[in-house]
């Protein structure tokens, strides 16, 4: 990686806009820090007239499952697959179609998933069992 670094992702709960109590294992400088934020609710279409909208602009998404950036390409290369065969109406049309109803259930995964690490109560029981297995594994 650039640099000779490396990143990662790891969600943690912590208030809006502070440091999670754990991170003073690693020099503040070091970490990124970005509040996550849930939307809702999905769009009942990711077209209007003569925009279509792609990527995170169309359904952003928690990157609990690591699938935002991925998404986002395809949605561009589908995209730009039917305005290369279609017109632009129809294009738009079958975009919508093939990818409004199947990211929006990606969604709401990653959301389910990312629920242990956005509530103080689920991340201290998630944290706990961890702590466990790592004991065990000594």
């Amino acid at each position: 990686m650039e640099g000779g670094r490396a990143n990662w992702f790891a969600p943690l709960w912590a208030p809006e806009c502070r440091q999670h109590p754990e991170w003073r294992r690693a020099a503040e400088t070091d970490i990124l820090r970005h509040d996550l934020y849930f939307t809702g609710p999905s769009l009942r279409t990711f077209v209007r007239g003569r925009v279509a909208l792609v990527g995170d602009a169309a359904h952003a998404v928690t990157p609990d499952l690591g699938q935002g950036a991925c998404r986002a390409l395809v949605d561009g290369a589908t995209l730009g697959d039917w305005l290369a065969k279609h017109r632009r109406e129809e294009a738009f049309s079958r975009y919508d179609l093939l990818r409004r109803k199947p990211f929006q259930g990606v969604a709401r995964a990653a959301r389910q998933a990312g629920l242990p690490t956005m509530r103080p109560g689920p991340a201290a029981v998630r944290d706990g069992l961890l702590r466990a297995g790592a004991f065990l594994l000594r």
